[in-house]
């Protein structure tokens, strides 16, 4: 059999690998794996994110407008597509900044940063630089409630 020709069972090996304190290798050394553990991954979580929740994404076919003409059902067009990702803690408040120490704070910086690009893509041109150096998507969320309501 060819080296690429592997059966099933040696490709489900991975599965089943040691969770030692010692590294463990396939293939002869090939590929170390260290602590090799089963990771629940939380599809419910806020701080989850789908293989295809990437930064360019856009949700609404009308950008909001420089005027906030159409602030109104951009808003709501956007709050139906974050409520389908279940990101809305990130805009509307609820799911703060976590102090640095909290477990979920790198996973919080990721959401946050990823949100920010959905509302900064679905937005004019003109407004797009208006909020570049905003720090959360909260920020500018609550900064065009305040201008368009």
């Amino acid at each position: 059999m060819a080296e690429f020709e592997q059966p099933i069972s040696s490709l489900l090996f991975m599965k089943g690998v040691m969770e030692d304190e010692s590294a463990s290798y396939v293939h002869g050394g090939l590929a170390p794996i260290a602590n090799v553990q089963n990771i629940a991954i939380d599809t419910k979580s806020p701080f989850y994110l789908h293989p295809s929740d990437h930064p360019g994404l856009i949700f609404v076919t009308q950008p909001l407008s420089e005027n906030g003409e159409n602030y109104f059902t951009w808003r709501r067009n956007m709050l139906t597509a974050l409520q389908s990702k279940n990101k809305v803690g990130f805009v509307d408040g609820l799911i703060a900044k976590p102090d640095v120490h909290f477990g979920d704070f790198q996973s919080w910086i990721q959401c946050n940063a990823v949100v920010k690009s959905w509302i900064v893509n679905s937005l004019s041109r003109e407004l797009q630089t208006g909020v570049a150096h905003a720090d959360t998507a909260s920020e500018i969320w609550c900064d065009f409630d305040e201008r368009f309501t």
